[in-house]
């Protein structure tokens, strides 16, 4: 009698393990509570991403490198037109940023973002130093919820 109720509770064990095992983590990564890693590039003047579509309260690293000759930003951010506000408000504005102090040629910098909830707009990858922006220097990511 012991042995069928230690077994049916180890089958109901393993069940409910099953059960919480499909919640549809994106990545062993996030199941574990480990940042799922993001390769970045940069050059003149484009961004490159692995992937531009994110979940709020998710965990990324961002891994940019910079393959470009002159020194880059990296703003993850809602988009804004150029010239229609300044810096210290766009530096507020975005959700992570790397300066361009660290993205010298050939630099590599890890950034760990979690999203907020998206609520409403979008954002985008950007690099706003004077002229790159204007260049393409953008990228349009998704964050759902």
């Amino acid at each position: 009698m012991r042995t069928r109720t230690l077994v049916a509770m180890l089958m109901a064990f393993g069940l409910a393990l099953t059960a919480c095992g499909s919640s549809g983590a994106p990545s062993d990564q996030a199941a574990t509570g480990e940042p799922e890693e993001v390769e970045v590039t940069l050059d003149e003047f484009k961004i490159e991403m692995a992937q531009t579509r994110f979940e709020a309260g998710t965990p990324y690293r961002f891994v940019v490198t910079n393959n470009g000759e002159v020194a880059h930003e990296f703003m993850l951010m809602p988009p804004v037109e150029p010239g229609a506000t300044d810096m210290e408000e766009m530096d507020e504005m975005a959700v992570a940023m790397v300066e361009n102090e660290e993205l010298t040629p050939g630099a590599t910098v890890e950034k760990t973002v979690t999203f907020p909830d998206p609520g409403e707009g979008s954002l985008e990858a950007a690099c706003h130093l004077p002229g790159h922006y204007e260049e393409g220097m953008k990228l349009p990511i998704e964050v759902t919820g």
